[in-house]
């Protein structure tokens, strides 16, 4: 679940506004990206994933490069993966169990740097990019570049 206390002009905002202007940032294409998991019913998945090392307050600790949320609704499955890591592009291969795969898109939120972010300037520097997952048989394989967030929907035939 998530919750925004305020949505407009501040840190963390869905939209920036400015006069009759308005900029969509990266956190408005998360949420979006990550609508149809509501009311959808929760799908038990496991994920083995490399660590990376962050500091925090001095300290160095190890998290998870990978976190996976999986839905169904219906007869699709929405899977969408976020990597953590800022350095590191990973591949994974996904297997369906009980399932059998039809068709399969997906979309990406990523830019070249961490840092990049929607500007009145350029609204549209950070924005979410088609991508056609590579499905073969219950199986197929996706790339998560890093910092990226990847959403995937598979139509279950």
């Amino acid at each position: 679940m998530a919750n925004i206390a305020q949505a407009f002009n501040i840190l963390r905002a869905v939209a920036l506004t400015r006069d009759s202007q308005m900029v969509l940032t990266p956190t408005f294409h998360v949420h979006e990206m990550y609508l149809p998991h509501q009311g959808a019913k929760l799908v038990r998945s496991r994920i083995e994933t490399p660590s990376y090392e962050v500091r925090e307050e001095g300290r160095s600790r190890r998290r998870d490069a990978v976190n996976v949320s999986v839905s169904l609704k219906s007869n699709r499955l929405l899977l969408t993966a976020v990597n953590e890591d800022l350095a590191q592009d990973l591949e994974f291969e996904i297997t369906l169990r009980g399932a059998r795969p039809g068709s399969a898109n997906g979309r990406r939120l990523w830019s070249q740097s961490a840092r990049d972010h929607n500007t009145f300037a350029n609204p549209e520097q950070v924005k979410p990019a088609p991508f056609k997952p590579t499905l073969q048989g219950g199986e197929f394989r996706i790339q998560l570049p890093a910092h990226s967030i990847s959403a995937i929907e598979i139509d279950l035939a």
